[in-house]
């Protein structure tokens, strides 16, 4: 009895002193018990209790919980995605292969990639082929990169040369070889216009399918299991233009010309005729619904929510880079936003070269700070030649570090953002004015708020993978534009943001032909925009203050330039 006690205390001692030890590394606050050390004393008392019912193993509360939460905070990699069950691998009749045809000699454009990736996220595929007359690239392309899109996002997608046997083939071009291809190995075709409203993974688990457009003049799409005679029928019957009164089981398909139509004949598919992302974001319509689910990961109409806490830094980042005084359009720029916004802080980026007695003025204000930086060379190995790129670098660094305002130096600010602060928008920009090819839109990133950590900044920092040296435009003006397609929901457009003059013609994109940059788009100065940016050239009204003083009256530029310097400056 003795030594069953000895042994049952040594034990008790032994568990005890581990209890301890568990104890003592749970990190805690020695100054004030904290509703964490609550909970971990919870815990610890939960151990013992349940060690001494025997129940160690059944230690789960807290555990599934923990888990459950990181489950669900993780991001949905498969938005947009059919979901898939392990039941889906059987009983399917078609190879899980997708064939498109492509003859036109230039490359592919919004339309046929949205119908590859719907095919992509609905029937998930095992493979998915665009045969192509010509040798086509997107590489010198601008806005039409969407070839290059599919291939680094659909890992099994691949752009193969149609064989030499198709060049009879030139009334149905490639339809020889689809149907070769179907005939002899199965698969499933889709016109290049091709969208599903719903899911097609149905299909598989029939032998031989169809479907065409309601005119009945193109093949929306055929799949078919290897050397079906159904098939081998079917071609007899298409080659010589007979279809409907003869094909049984034959679906059918809308053509779409209008994103916004509501009213569609067939609940399965449509063959979309004119379409950019633009058009899709708001479309009211079941196509609208079903192509942004593909396109964006879901159905809803795109909304800018914040995604981020707080509140936009009222801080100004600016930068400049090079040997040269400050002239005097800059001098109003700064001015304008130390008297007008009224910053925490203005940030002069650069290699602190800028000179002058507007600068030595300016820089009487403690508000005003010189961060020094190297001047950007590269950017993803890319080269950058332009000394205007360099600035590009900087803004999309500084802003996703510290968030804040970035300002061109030839932009003059009008009124405070405070109302646009207390939006709590993550990121706020607007459309340019000058029209670019091919391009629905632009944007313009002389003014550009953000907070830190912006999901657009980031995403457009990211897009400068593709940056090219040599071309002026793309990389500040249209990859913007291409973030903002990708993702609409992560940016506010304020058209009041800032109004662009050209050749000192202005043109607010508020205004409705503001895309006729060869005409001058009124506006009130006073009350519609926030600032306004003279891309190119400077009003001569602003060679120096007293060019400026002696124009007073004499129009919109000589009006704001001397409201800008009416304003008190404690530095004068």
């Amino acid at each position: 009895m003795m030594n069953r006690n000895k042994g049952l205390w040594k034990t008790t001692l032994i568990f005890i002193i581990c209890i301890l030890f568990i104890y003592m590394i749970i990190p805690r606050n020695d100054k004030c018990l904290t509703t964490e050390d609550a909970k971990n004393e919870q815990n610890v008392a939960k151990i013992i209790k349940h060690f001494q019912e025997g129940q160690l193993n059944a230690i789960s509360g807290n555990g599934n919980g923990n888990k459950s939460d990181v489950v669900q905070n993780l991001p949905d990699l498969f938005l947009g995605y059919d979901k898939l069950v392990f039941k889906d691998l059987e009983n399917n009749f078609i190879p899980n292969h997708v064939y498109y045809m492509w003859c036109y000699n230039r490359t592919i454009e919004f339309r046929q990639y949205l119908s590859i990736l719907a095919i992509w996220k609905t029937i998930r595929p095992d493979s998915i082929t665009l045969f192509t007359k010509y040798n086509i690239s997107d590489r010198n392309e601008h806005y039409n990169v969407w070839l290059t899109d599919l291939l680094v996002s659909i890992p099994c997608f691949k752009v193969q040369k149609l064989p030499a046997s198709s060049k009879g083939d030139v009334k149905d071009c490639g339809m020889t070889v689809a149907f070769d291809i179907l005939e002899h190995d199965g698969g499933m075709y889709f016109s290049e216009d091709f969208f599903p409203l719903k899911s097609l993974r149905f299909i598989r688990k029939n032998k031989f399918n169809i479907a065409m457009a309601k005119n009945m003049k193109q093949l929306s799409f055929i799949s078919s299991s290897r050397r079906n005679e159904r098939l081998k029928s079917f071609i007899k019957l298409y080659k010589n233009n007979i279809s409907q009164p003869l094909v049984t089981g034959l679906h059918f398909c809308d053509i779409l010309e209008n994103v916004n139509k509501t009213i569609l004949q067939s609940k399965l598919c449509v063959h979309v005729k004119n379409v950019l992302p633009a058009h899709i974001m708001h479309a009211d319509s079941e196509f609208g619904r079903s192509a942004r689910r593909i396109l964006y990961g879901n159905s809803e109409q795109v909304k800018v929510k914040p995604l981020l806490p707080g509140l936009i830094p009222n801080i100004f980042h600016m930068v400049w880079f090079g040997h040269k005084p400050m002239d005097f359009t800059m001098y109003l720029c700064l001015r304008s936003i130390l008297t007008i916004v009224k910053p925490e802080k203005v940030y002069i980026h650069g290699d602190g070269l800028m000179y002058g007695e507007y600068l030595q003025k300016l820089k009487k204000d403690p508000r005003v700070v010189y961060i020094h930086r190297e001047t950007p060379t590269h950017v993803f190995g890319h080269q950058i030649l332009y000394t205007q790129h360099r600035s590009d670098i900087i803004r999309a660094d500084v802003l996703l570090k510290y968030g804040g305002i970035y300002s061109d130096w030839d932009v003059l600010w009008l009124k405070p953002v405070d109302d646009l602060i207390s939006k709590q928008h993550d990121t706020i920009l607007n459309f340019d004015h000058m029209p670019r090819p091919g391009f629905p839109d632009s944007i313009n990133l002389g003014v550009l708020m953000s907070k830190p950590g912006s999901h657009y900044i980031k995403h457009w920092q990211d897009s400068l993978v593709n940056y090219r040296s040599r071309d002026f435009f793309f990389n500040a003006i249209e990859l913007p534009y291409k973030t903002f397609e990708k993702y609409p929901d992560t940016v506010y457009i304020e058209p009041h943001l800032q109004v662009m003059c050209y050749y000192l013609k202005c043109h607010p994109t508020f205004h409705p032909e503001y895309r006729n940059f060869n005409v001058d788009q009124p506006f009130n100065w006073t009350k519609d925009a926030y600032s306004i940016h003279f891309t190119y050239p400077d009003p001569p009204e602003y060679a120096n203050e007293t060019a400026l003083r002696h124009a007073y009256g004499k129009g919109m530029f000589a009006d704001i330039g001397n409201f800008i310097l009416d304003q008190s400056f404690s530095y004068d």
